[in-house]
C-alpha cells in the first residue's frame, strides 16, 4: 500500500471516529435549568436528549412560572425537539399551566416528585399532542384531573403507578386513543367507572395490580379487543362474575395471584381463546368448577399453587395444549387423573398436598415429564407405589441425555420421602425396594415368565415399567364424551352469555 493510500484510509478513520463522538455531544442547557445535562446531535447545535435526575430544580428555578418559558427561548437556535426530557427526582412539587412552554418532547419521566393534587389540568398544554410517552410514578399524585391528559392523541405509555390515587374520574383517559401500555399499579383504588377504558381499543397492557379492587364491573373491559397482557395481582377480589372478560379476544397473559377469588364458578374465563398462561397461585381458592377452563384451549401455563383446594372433579383439567401445571400447596388428597389428558405437559407440580398415592396406570404418561415434584406429601410406600422407581430412571436416564456436558443444579423428579408404614417413615420415596411386592399381584405374572425368582439377572426397571397393566385407560387422549359434553356445554353458555347481557342492560 503506498503512501498516499495510508494517508487517506487515516484521514478518512479519523473522519467518522470523530461523526461517531460528536453523535452524543454534550451542549449547553438554557440558562434557567443549568444542574441538567443535555445532549445534542452531531453538530451540537440542538438538543436531543436532556436528564436533570437529581437535579434540585426547585432551588434553581421557581416552580410557579413556566419550566421553559413561553417559547424556546434560552435553547440553541432552531432548537425545537427533545426528544427525551427527564425529571427523576428532581425536587419538583407541581405542574402549572403551561409548564413545558411549546417545545416539543417525545418522551417525559417525571418518576419520583411531589406533586400531590398540584398538577393543573393545562399543565401539558403544547406538548401534549407530541408525547408518546410519560410517566408519572412513585411522585405521590393524590388526585388526578379528568382533563389532564387532554389532547394527548399520540401517547403510547402512561404510567401513573405507585401513587395515592382513590378515585379516578370515568373520562380522564377519553382522548387516549392510540394507547398500547398503561399502568395504574399500586394505587390505593376500590372501585374502577365501568366505562374507564371504553375508549382504549389499541390498549395492549393494563397494569391494575396491587390496587384495593373489590369488584370489577362487568362492563369493565369492554372494547379492549386488543389487549395482550392484564394484571389484576394483588387486589381484594372476592368473586369473579361469568363472562367478566368474555371482550378480551386476543388476551394471552391473565394474572390473578394473590386475591381472596376462594371460588372459581363455570364461565368465568369464557371468551379466552387466546390465553396461555392464567395465574391463580395464593388466590384461597377451595373450589373450582368443572367447566371454568373449558374454553382455554391454547393454555400453556396453570398456577393453582398455594390455595386451599382439596378436590378437583375428573376433566376440570382437561387442557390439551397445557405444558406446565403447578398444584402445589393445596389440600389435595387424591392425585389429579387429568394428567392422562394432557399430552403435552412437561413440568408438575403436586408438593405440599396430602396425597397418599400415585395411580400406576399414570406411567405412561407421567414419564413424558421433564420436571415431576411429589414432595412433602402423605406418600404410603406400598406395592402400589413402587413403580415410582421405574419412572426415576427414565426421567433421569433422559435428563443426562439433554444435559450432557452442562452442569444443572436441579433434578428432574423430587419424590418426597415415605409417611407410612411405620418402618419407612422418612425414607425416599423411590429409595426402597420390597421384593415381596415383585412376587404379588400385579407383577407376579411376568416375574415368573422372567425366572420365578429374584436372580441376578432379573432388571427391576423394567419389570416394574412393564407390569401387567389393567388399567382400563383408553390410549385416545381425546375422549369423545369430553368432546361432546364440551360442545353441548359451549352452546349453552353462548345462550346463557345473551341472556347474561340482555339482565344486565340498562335498557
Amino acid at each position: 500500500m503506498t503512501l498516499t493510500k495510508q494517508r487517506k484510509l487515516q484521514g478518512a478513520l479519523f473522519w467518522a471516529l470523530l461523526a461517531y463522538s460528536l453523535d452524543a455531544t454534550k451542549v449547553r442547557c438554557p440558562p434557567s435549568i443549568i444542574p441538567c445535562v443535555c445532549e445534542g446531535d452531531r453538530a451540537g447545535t440542538k438538543i436531543k436528549r436532556m436528564s436533570c435526575t437529581d437535579a434540585p430544580l426547585s432551588r434553581s428555578i421557581n416552580t410557579d412560572i413556566m419550566l421553559f418559558g413561553s417559547s424556546s427561548k434560552g435553547f440553541p437556535e432552531h432548537n425545537e425537539v427533545v426528544d427525551k426530557l427527564s425529571l427523576i427526582y428532581a425536587g419538583l412539587t407541581s405542574i402549572p399551566a403551561g409548564g413545558f412552554g411549546k417545545i416539543r418532547i417525545f418522551h417525559l419521566d417525571l418518576q419520583g416528585n411531589n406533586f400531590q393534587d398540584r398538577i393543573s389540568p393545562k399543565g401539558f398544554a403544547g406538548v401534549g399532542k407530541y408525547l408518546r410517552s410519560l410517566s408519572l410514578a412513585w411522585s405521590n399524585v393524590t388526585a388526578i384531573h379528568p382533563k389532564v391528559f387532554r389532547g394527548m392523541v399520540a401517547l403510547r405509555n402512561l404510567s401513573i403507578a405507585e401513587n395515592q390515587i382513590r378515585e379516578v374520574p370515568g373520562t380522564v383517559f377519553q382522548h387516549l386513543r392510540s394507547l398500547r401500555r398503561l399502568s395504574l399499579a399500586g394505587n390505593p383504588i376500590s372501585h374502577l367507572p365501568g366505562t374507564l377504558f371504553r375508549y382504549q381499543t389499541t390498549l395492549e397492557l393494563l397494569d391494575l395490580g396491587y390496587c384495593r379492587l373489590r369488584r370489577l364491573p362487568w362492563t369493565l373491559f369492554i372494547g379492549l379487543w386488543n389487549l395482550r397482557v392484564l394484571d389484576l395481582r394483588g387486589n381484594r377480589l372476592s368473586y369473579l362474575e361469568s363472562y367478566t372478560f368474555i371482550d378480551l379476544t386476543m388476551l394471552h397473559t391473565l394474572l390473578l395471584s394473590h386475591n381472596p377469588i376462594r371460588r372459581l364458578p363455570t364461565d368465568v374465563f369464557h371468551g379466552l381463546p387466546h390465553l396461555t398462561v392464567l395465574r391463580l397461585d395464593e388466590s384461597r381458592i377451595q373450589s373450582v368448577a368443572r367447566d371454568a377452563f373449558r374454553d382455554l384451549v391454547e393454555l400453556r401455563s396453570l398456577d393453582l399453587g398455594d390455595n386451599a383446594i382439596a378436590f378437583l372433579a375428573d376433566g376440570t383439567l382437561a387442557l390439551p395444549g397445557l405444558e406446565r401445571l403447578h398444584l402445589d400447596g393445596n389440600e389435595l388428597t387424591e392425585f389429579p387423573m387429568d394428567v392422562r389428558l394432557m399430552p403435552r405437559l412437561r413440568s408438575l407440580d403436586v408438593s405440599y398436598n396430602r396425597i397418599v398415592t400415585v395411580d400406576r396406570c399414570l406411567y405412561p404418561y407421567l414419564r413424558r415429564l421433564d420436571f415431576f415434584n411429589l414432595q412433602e406429601n402423605h406418600l404410603v410406600c406400598d406395592c402400589g407405589l413402587l413403580w415410582l422407581r421405574a419412572l426415576r430412571a427414565e426421567m433421569e436416564t433422559r435428563w443426562r441425555q439433554k444435559t450432557a456436558g452442562v452442569y444443572h443444579s436441579s433434578v428432574p423428579l423430587l419424590s418426597g420421602r415415605c409417611v407410612a408404614p411405620e418402618r419407612l417413615r422418612d425414607v425416599g420415596a423411590t429409595s426402597w425396594l420390597d421384593f415381596d411386592c415383585l412376587q404379588t399381584g400385579q407383577y407376579s405374572d411376568l416375574l415368573h415368565s422372567v425366572g420365578g425368582t429374584t436372580g441376578v439377572q432379573l432388571n427391576v426397571t423394567d419389570l416394574l415399567a412393564n407390569g401387567g397393566d389393567g388399567c382400563g385407560i383408553r390410549s385416545d387422549l381425546h375422549d369423545k364424551r369430553i368432546n361432546h359434553r364440551r360442545r353441548k356445554l359451549r352452546h349453552l353458555a353462548y345462550l346463557s352469555r345473551d341472556l347474561h347481557y340482555m339482565r344486565r342492560s340498562p335498557t
